[in-house]
């Protein structure tokens, strides 16, 4: 009887290890997303800000309805 909780005390940590790798996994592909996300829009706002001060920046035009 003991060795067979064992067991089972095994397999539940097992599938628990498991459940938490599998988390870390979703939470590290999702937090390499965000960074690109991240460094696209900072390369946007670095652009603009570059155009801005060269004088290249013109505000868009509104269009006629």
């Amino acid at each position: 009887a003991a060795l067979s909780q064992v067991s089972s005390d095994a397999s539940e940590t097992s599938n628990s290890a498991r459940s938490v790798l599998d988390a870390a996994h979703s939470v590290e592909t999702a937090a390499i997303g965000l960074r690109s996300e991240i460094e696209t829009f900072l390369d946007q706002v670095s652009q603009t800000a570059n155009d801005t001060l060269t004088g290249s920046w013109q505000a868009p035009t509104a269009v006629a309805s």
